[in-house]
């Protein structure tokens, strides 16, 4: 009975070492399963900086008016409004909240050739032609952005804040009295602030780079200039804005 029993006690302890050396060999994940954050390997995470390159094209939009000062407006100018291919660099910073939301801040510096020109005959100046333009040739943005991610790639987003762009605008006007033609020219540049809103779409291709379409609206303040013609003294005032749309490539680091 003692052999029998010290038997059956060096088979169990046998049987223990086996099957607890086999379990050490076993994947971790075949033991138990824990839950999974957004943050967790092979989940992407929209945290950190990021810089990239954007191009699209842009459709100005100018309000040009002139008259003659103390009175009332003239008629506004006939325009014609050439649009532009747009292109330039991106940089900010987004923050993931939690597995479905983003915050983040993103400036962007883009370069143009937006013109609207115009021009009209003044109906009670007889002879008195006008023509105005104005052109943007680069402007940027400084915007925050909050995001919603319907996946953990894919993030929609809205975007705000403010915008500055170099305006220059210049005019000329041409009157003819007894027979002689008579020009005058007015200019009005720098640098304009406004804001600006937009609307996008952003998907993480791999773990850095990222590819987006957006489309912004960008207003900036109008400006007023004065020119002497004919023995009068005329106003031109105008008023920029223009819609963009963007295709860019960001790397996040």
């Amino acid at each position: 009975m003692k052999k029998f029993t010290m038997r059956i006690a060096l088979l169990s302890a046998a049987s223990f070492l086996a099957s607890t050396a086999f379990a050490a060999d076993l994947p971790s994940n075949t033991l138990y399963s824990q839950p999974q954050s957004y943050a967790s390997p092979g989940t992407f995470s929209w945290t950190g900086f990021y810089a990239g390159l954007n191009l699209g094209y842009g459709w100005p939009k100018v309000d040009h008016d002139v008259y003659e000062a103390g009175s009332v407006n003239f008629p506004r100018l006939s325009k014609s409004e050439d649009g532009s291919f747009i292109f330039g660099l991106t940089a900010g910073y987004n923050y993931q909240v939690d597995p479905q939301f983003v915050v983040g801040a993103e400036g962007d510096l883009n370069f143009s050739k937006l013109k609207v020109s115009g021009g009209t005959i003044v109906p009670f100046a007889a002879g008195l032609n006008y023509q105005v333009s104005t052109k943007i040739d680069w402007y940027g943005t400084l915007r925050g952005r909050i995001g919603f991610l319907p996946s953990d790639r894919l993030m929609i987003y809205g975007t705000g804040g403010l915008a500055f762009a170099d305006v220059d605008t210049g005019g000329v006007s041409t009157i003819v009295a007894s027979g002689v033609a008579h020009t005058n020219k007015v200019t009005d540049s720098g640098v304009r602030f406004g804001w600006t809103l937009g609307l996008g779409a952003e998907y993480a291709i791999t773990p850095n780079v990222t590819a987006k379409l957006a489309y912004d609206y960008v207003d900036v303040a109008d400006d007023t200039a004065y020119f002497n013609s004919g023995g009068s003294r005329f106003v031109v005032k105008d008023d920029p804005s223009f819609q963009t749309i963007r295709l860019g490539v960001n790397y996040k680091f």
